[in-house]
């Protein structure tokens, strides 16, 4: 940063510096001919940059809706996962193959964003592998996608809101890039 002050301290001076010279720009090119009224103009531009950059409070709340998005798909998974686990048993009795569904390792995922999104790949890759014996024990294809569906979007989710949050210092030196210009 090349100001010491706040942002909002920094765009009162930068407002008050183009009043003052707005007002007296023929001074001001008397005394440096860069001081055109184009400059002046540019100078506002740059200015309402700025102003616009969005400020860290904002892009904070951004990020706490992309968890929330996140927090909500995650509660989607869980209660699919509920209902699908009522299935299970009725289709399998091999304590190996409801373990391949992730039976032994649901509760480590209910918590994590990244283990329920591995969770719901390995209960995806089950289903698609164990379709036949699941619809015969009652669940439906519409189940079945949903869940596909819900780890989809989980999965997309998820991947936009770590993007974001690998943004947020992008963001911020754009911000201030704009404020020193």
């Amino acid at each position: 940063r090349l100001f010491a002050m706040s942002y909002g301290h920094s765009l009162e001076k930068l407002y008050y510096v183009y009043s003052c010279v707005s007002v007296d720009q023929g001074d001001f090119e008397t005394f440096a001919a860069k001081f055109t009224a184009q400059f002046i103009s540019d100078f506002l531009v740059l200015i309402q940059a700025a102003q616009d950059a969005p400020q860290d409070n904002q892009i904070i709340d951004i990020q706490v809706q992309k968890t929330h998005a996140v927090n909500a798909l995650m509660q989607t998974c869980i209660n699919l996962i509920a209902k699908e686990r009522y299935f299970l048993p009725l289709a399998f009795k091999d304590q190996a193959i409801l373990n391949e569904f992730g039976a032994n390792d649901y509760d480590a995922s209910r918590s994590s964003h990244t283990e329920m999104l591995r969770f719901m790949g390995v209960l995806t890759a089950a289903n698609v592998k164990y379709a036949t014996q699941l619809l015969a024990a009652g669940m439906t294809q519409a189940e079945l996608d949903a869940v596909k569906n819900a780890y989809d979007n989980l999965l997309r989710a998820n991947n936009e809101q770590e993007y974001y949050k690998g943004e947020r210092v992008t963001l911020t030196q754009q911000r201030i890039n704009k404020f020193n210009a």
